[in-house]
């Protein structure tokens, strides 16, 4: 027992030192070829014991030196050193017809997403889906790029997706991504979709090589973040209400490059309602002659589309129904709408507000100078009236103060409101014509608004 004991031992020990000092793989490269970092290669030249990066000029100096042995080089990170380019074995750049050298480079590899066209299905149009929302069902391809090692010898690679759960796996669908050969600068894989029973919310994905020693050693690729929606079409609103005269947006969530209708459901044409920004991006025809409001839009790669409607301050302050719905075919004249896959959303358009407060203490000689300051969020303009003693029974416009022509008191000149929503008027009462007693000063957002909303001013009393 004791002696099969020690046999077993040294037996063990043999093994080890045996694996031990067995050389590495080489691979053997020609004069000129290109090799990469973590690779263990023979050169053509065996007495090499060094590879040399030089500088340029007519004085090259060394930049890098790999030490080797009878020509194999071991290209470790640590002795390329992040130098890659053209290494000479035999020779420096100076001597004249020297061939013996080699480009070492790193083992890059990328990634892009993008989505399938074509009837092929192997074409792409550029859309990305990095960092947008695709549906269950549509279709994708990956990009995946190797500019050095895939045409220089060949390589494969896979793509491992993480669900929204945090699951791994190197699948996506139905489709398996486990090996996927390359031979050029990109290669497209086959498309695949999420499909219906796919994980709604954030996934990754993310390529690597599965090539000896690359798939051990060389950096995965970048990380492509998309999701994958649990609904079809959807319509939201940036606000819920919105003052009259300024814009608001709607955004159709749906199919990536699919055609919408969107329009003002249940407005009336006598209404003055909010109207589509003219020349929106993905807006493909108006349709309102059926449809109040209303336009195709067609949505970007990741089914989205921001449309924008324009109120006035002559909009009717009410609330707003938007409504998408599918279209089922979209070619010249001819659009059919799907009314199965719709949906709405709500603004309110309302009534800014003006606000007036004038310097001092409310009490003014004639001749003195009063500023009048204020805010309007209802409109562009402010309309000043004025009404006391003497003046015409729904005030007179203030600038025409002191004037009995009736011309005059119907040129209204409103006042400017500001970016801000200020406005800012000084009121010279110097020649006003006014008696003595008490005044009150109007600002409206519109002259049918508030006082003197007759359609022209009254004569004089």
């Amino acid at each position: 027992m004791k002696i099969m004991a020690v046999l077993a031992i040294l037996l063990i020990s043999a093994l080890f030192m045996g694996a031990a000092s067995a050389d590495p793989e080489y691979r053997d490269v020609a004069d000129g070829a290109a090799v990469f970092v973590f690779e263990d290669i023979a050169v053509p030249d065996e007495t090499s014991t060094s590879l040399t990066q030089y500088s340029d000029g007519p004085n090259p100096a060394a930049l890098n030196v790999i030490a080797g042995k009878d020509g194999k080089f071991q290209l470790t990170e640590e002795v390329v050193n992040g130098m890659y380019g053209v290494y000479y074995y035999g020779g420096t750049p100076k001597d004249e017809n020297n061939t013996k050298f080699i480009l070492i480079w790193y083992p890059e590899i990328t990634l892009k997403a993008e989505l399938t066209t074509g009837s092929d299905g192997m074409s792409t149009n550029g859309d990305s889906i990095d960092g947008k929302s695709i549906n269950k069902d549509t279709f994708v391809s990956f990009k995946i790029g190797s500019p050095k090692v895939a045409p220089a010898i060949g390589a494969a690679a896979k793509l491992t997706f993480t669900t929204p759960g945090g699951g791994k796996a190197m699948v996506f669908g139905d489709t398996e991504f486990t090996l996927i050969q390359m031979n050029t600068v990109e290669t497209i894989t086959k498309p695949a979709r999420p499909g219906p029973d796919a994980e709604a919310g954030t996934w990754t994905v993310q390529a690597q090589y599965v090539t000896s020693p690359f798939n051990d050693y060389a950096k995965k690729s970048n990380v492509i973040t998309f999701t994958v929606r649990s609904t079809s079409l959807t319509l939201t609103a940036a606000k819920d209400s919105v003052v009259r005269n300024n814009p608001f947006v709607v955004t159709i969530q749906g199919d990536s490059l699919a055609y919408y209708l969107i329009y003002l459901d249940g407005a009336s044409e006598t209404d003055i309602n909010p109207t589509l920004q003219p020349l929106q991006e993905g807006m493909n025809s108006i349709a309102e002659e059926d449809y109040i409001g209303g336009a195709v839009f067609k949505t970007d790669a990741s089914g989205k589309r921001n449309v924008q409607y324009n109120t006035a301050a002559n909009t009717e302050d009410k609330t707003y129904t938007i409504k998408v719905v599918a279209v089922e075919k979209y070619s010249g004249d001819d659009l059919r709408l799907d009314w199965n896959d719709y949906d709405t959303t709500k603004v309110k358009v309302e009534k800014g507000a003006v606000t007036i407060s004038a310097s001092g203490d409310g009490s003014y000689y004639i001749g003195e100078e009063i500023k009048l300051t204020g805010t309007n969020t209802d409109s562009t303009d402010v309309f000043l009236f004025i009404t006391g003693p003497n003046l015409a029974s729904d005030g007179l416009t203030l600038k025409s103060v002191g004037s009995r022509n009736i011309e005059a008191q119907r040129n209204f000149n409103p006042v400017s409101v500001n970016t801000d929503n200020t406005w800012e008027y000084k009121w010279t009462t110097e020649n006003c014509g006014l008696d003595t007693g008490a005044y009150t000063v109007y600002a409206t957002s519109r002259l049918t608004n508030g006082k003197s909303s007759s359609n022209f001013l009254s004569e004089p009393d």
